[in-house]
């Protein structure tokens, strides 16, 4: 129980964090001009091509579940997701609460709530959302060089797939769902329960 109030505690200060500057940033440009949740993208969100939607939706989850189970480029323990391993489903309520609040809705948030949607009015959604997804991108490699040191290639693949991850899920927001972010932090999440819960079974 005392664990499981720890893990509650890390993962609303991780939100919290990741929330600080978008909420200053509001705060002091565009507090008068609409409320925080809408402005952030946490809104619902209106769907253009349902069809796509959810063919896109279930393939990144297909991809996510099939890619858990493949050989990982750095030590699974030293990742988010590995970190739960081996204790068994008991960390179901930890599992949860790291996919979807500490990383999914904490990143979302910081990443295409806030800085997809500044880059984008400012350059474009092209250039835009590239930038998102690089700087995206970047905080996957800084944390593992916390933790580890890495070649070249592990590096590389470390801060491409991540690129890729936030780009789809800026276009999925932004060209799919008129801007919410609701989208991407479902997927985001989600994502990391399955890799989370199949280590969890899979790899203790």
């Amino acid at each position: 129980m005392q664990e499981n109030i720890q893990y509650f505690i890390d993962a609303v200060f991780n939100l919290l964090l990741f929330s600080f500057i978008p909420f200053l940033w509001w705060m002091f440009f565009y507090r008068k001009k609409e409320k925080f949740l809408s402005w952030i993208g946490i809104k619902k969100p209106v769907i253009e091509n349902k069809r796509f939607f959810l063919l896109s939706f279930s393939l990144f989850l297909i991809i996510s579940t099939v890619s858990s189970f493949l050989p990982t480029i750095v030590d699974r323990s030293l990742t988010g997701t590995g970190q739960l391993k081996g204790i068994g489903m008991s960390a179901l309520f930890q599992t949860l609460l790291y996919a979807l609040i500490q990383t999914g809705a904490a990143e979302e948030i910081l990443f295409r709530g806030f800085l997809a949607k500044r880059f984008i009015n400012r350059f474009g959604f092209l250039i835009g959302n590239t930038m998102q997804a690089v700087l995206f991108g970047l905080l996957h490699i800084a944390i593992l060089y916390l933790v580890t040191s890495v070649n070249f290639f592990q590096g590389f693949l470390v801060f491409t797939l991540p690129c890729l991850v936030g780009w789809f899920f800026g276009y999925v927001n932004e060209k799919q769902s008129e801007g919410s972010i609701i989208p991407s932090w479902l997927m985001h999440g989600l994502g990391n329960a399955i890799a989370s819960i199949i280590s969890i079974i899979f790899f203790r």
